[in-house]
């Protein structure tokens, strides 16, 4: 549908908390306004990808539905371990750090290099994910006891910022999602993104 300039707002952002997607998803990524009153992914009326995005009317944030509540019997052989070396009651164990939503911002020096790493989290049992800084997953990596490390995997990924038109880095990004999706086994991953041209710069 055309929109006249007059009528849209554009280089608008949200982190998560404000509108979700048709599936339920917390949006995370730039958006824009139509004077009818919808809110649309993306740019503006030109992003072929954009979708109409919904206020989330519950707590439902980026990482609400994330964290995970477990009980003594559910820590791992690792996390035991550590307990018994710092001679902690494991009846009354520390409360443990979650994962927490980060959203990896590209420098200057990404866009040179045409793409940059983000970082994200799984939880093990379920397919629900979040984008978390560097310093999280490196913690993750090396079973840092402050989490509960065996109840998340981790991975990361190599998004494509610039090096092409909007087509060419929506279908780069897509597939190396999809390649997650599908080879890894992390199913629904695909349906983390609304917008595989988040980021992207021209020239």
């Amino acid at each position: 549908m055309y929109y006249p300039k007059s009528q849209i707002k554009t280089n608008l952002y949200t982190n998560g908390d404000e509108y979700e997607t048709p599936k339920g998803i917390p949006y995370v990524g730039q958006y824009w306004k139509s004077s009818d009153g919808k809110i649309h992914s993306g740019v503006g009326p030109q992003d072929r990808t954009s979708i109409i995005l919904s206020p989330i009317t519950s707590s439902k944030t980026a990482d609400s539905n994330f964290n995970i509540k477990t009980s003594t019997e559910d820590l791992s052989p690792e996390v035991l371990g550590y307990f018994q070396a710092k001679n902690i009651d494991v009846n009354n164990p520390p409360t443990f750090k979650t994962p927490q939503y980060y959203l990896n911002i590209p420098t200057s020096e990404d866009y040179l290099d045409g793409f940059y790493t983000r970082y994200f989290a799984k939880q093990s049992n379920r397919n629900i994910y979040i984008e978390i800084s560097k310093d999280t997953f490196n913690d993750l990596k090396s079973y840092n006891p402050d989490y509960e490390f065996n109840l998340y995997k981790i991975f990361k990924l190599d998004w494509v910022i610039s090096g092409g038109d909007e087509t060419y880095v929506s279908e780069q990004n897509y597939n190396l999602v999809e390649y997650y999706e599908k080879k890894i086994g992390y199913t629904a991953f695909t349906e983390y993104f609304s917008n595989y041209t988040e980021f992207y710069r021209a020239g």
